[in-house]
């Protein structure tokens, strides 16, 4: 017993380590590209910085944290984040960071297109990773059992999931308004459904809030900003086919079970008896209750006796 107890705390320790040891590599190069933006910016000074109306949720989004944070029970937690999962401000702020990396220092198409290669090419592991675990050949040993809800490289399963979730719906929608050629847009689009396949097995009920909610703007933004009449009409077929997929999901899926087993939707039909509503007394409250009955007096002060 002993050397089990062992064995789990250094599983665990080491899980806590290498999550610790993670999460230094993304605040490194948070500070290089924040070294890069700003001599970028005293050299060509406003030329540098471009404008977007989508910097404003972005803007209001670290603007809600920070003030969060401010007004937070634990200075330390709100900043840094539990040390199971260090999430906090500065993983917010590592975000933001590399959104504005990825808005002003990508020009060109040729840019573009490499990054995104390079995004793909990353994510592709990280499904990779997330299969072994699926089937049972992790090499390594968690404290926790991966086959059942996956974690691959980023350590966390809701994390995972809304990695795989925001590249999902980026691809398909690069896939759906983007001019490319049609085999490149086949493949895309059976990308994204790999990536919504690694969404599934995490089974985040959260995540699926977030397919539905990132379909919405995306709809929306197509229709609202795209030139192209095909590149709407195919942005309706792709939103039809999303609501198949999600009902599908809800129906026969565990994560759709997890959705489903949160809302209690009581039987009303069947326990009506026609005489309409009423509220039932358990025999403890019948039976409790003519204790609780509070006594009546005279004036004179003599008591009453209880009513049956």
């Amino acid at each position: 017993m002993l050397q089990r107890l062992t064995a789990q705390e250094g599983a665990s320790s080491y899980a806590l380590g290498s999550l610790v040891a993670a999460l230094a590599l993304p605040h490194a190069l948070t500070y290089a590209l924040v070294g890069v933006m700003l001599g970028l910016l005293v050299l060509y000074r406003r030329s540098f910085l471009g404008w977007s109306w989508l910097h404003v949720p972005v803007a209001a989004f670290l603007a809600a944290n920070v003030f969060a944070t401010l007004f937070a029970a634990n200075w330390t937690v709100a900043l840094f984040g539990a040390h199971a999962r260090m999430l906090g401000l500065a993983t917010v702020v590592d975000g933001v960071v590399l959104y504005l990396a990825i808005a002003l220092l990508i020009r060109t198409k040729v840019e573009a297109m490499a990054t995104l290669g390079a995004g793909l090419a990353g994510s592709a592991l990280i499904l990779g990773y997330e299969l072994v675990q699926l089937v049972g050949r992790d090499p390594f040993s968690w404290n926790v059992d991966p086959s059942v809800r996956p974690f691959s490289t980023l350590g966390q399963t809701t994390t995972l999931a809304e990695y795989l979730t925001v590249l999902a719906l980026g691809v398909a929608g690069f896939a759906l308004a983007g001019r490319v050629r049609t085999v490149v847009r086949a493949g895309l689009v059976l990308y994204a459904a790999l990536l919504l396949a690694g969404v599934l097995v995490t089974q985040t009920r959260a995540a699926l809030v977030g397919v539905v909610a990132g379909v919405a703007a995306l709809l929306i933004l197509i229709w609202m900003a795209h030139p192209s009449r095909r590149a709407r009409v195919m942005s309706l077929a792709g939103g039809a086919a999303a609501v198949v997929v999600i009902g599908a999901v809800l129906l026969f899926t565990p994560l759709g079970a997890r959705v489903l087993g949160t809302v209690e939707v009581p039987d009303v039909v069947a326990s009506d008896d026609g005489s309409g509503a009423r509220l039932e007394q358990s025999a403890e409250v019948r039976t409790a209750a003519p204790r609780l009955r509070p006594r009546q007096h005279r004036s004179s002060g003599t008591d009453l006796p209880d009513r049956a």
